[in-house]
């Protein structure tokens, strides 16, 4: 098994670090391949550029990062790909998978349209058991200021019950 990073998305940079630190000590107990081709912002805000708006920048992203992942499988001799994506209850799965099908055909590669979200709370409390850094937001600076958004919202409203 080779698991690949690529993450161009990802923001700020610590966490990115973060993340992939995670990954990289995860691989390694396991005794599971690494391989990462390290990304500039850039790739990402490209790809986003014209379409800012949730959910299309979204598929965009996911589009990026598939078909970066397609072309690796491609130069590694691998026949077949999927994502952790599909892990995620907040993701979606049918927009992830169609674009994994559209990948695969452009690219020449098997694509897997698995879908893992049955295991998402296993997998969580498992991390969590493990001591994995669990991530906050989907990556990018887009989700990452809606969370903090949403936190604000939060900190106000507990600060009014107060009062």
């Amino acid at each position: 098994m080779i698991s690949f990073w690529y993450n161009p998305n990802i923001f700020p940079y610590d966490e990115k670090m973060k993340r992939y630190t995670c990954l990289k000590q995860y691989c390694a107990d396991n005794a599971i391949e690494l391989v990462s081709v390290w990304s500039m912002p850039e790739d990402f805000y490209r790809a986003v550029f014209t379409y800012r708006s949730f959910p299309s920048r979204c598929a965009r992203c996911w589009y990026l990062r598939l078909y970066r992942t397609a072309k690796e499988a491609i130069k590694l001799g691998i026949s077949a790909f999927t994502t952790t994506l599909l892990v995620s209850k907040y993701q979606d799965p049918v927009v992830i998978n169609s674009l994994g099908e559209q990948v695969a055909s452009e690219v020449g590669v098997e694509y897997l349209p698995f879908d893992f979200r049955d295991g998402f709370n296993w997998a969580h409390e498992q991390a969590k058991a493990l001591g994995m850094y669990l991530q906050k937001w989907c990556g990018c600076i887009f989700s990452y200021n809606a969370r903090q958004r949403a936190l604000a919202r939060r900190r106000k409203k507990k600060k009014e019950v107060k009062l």
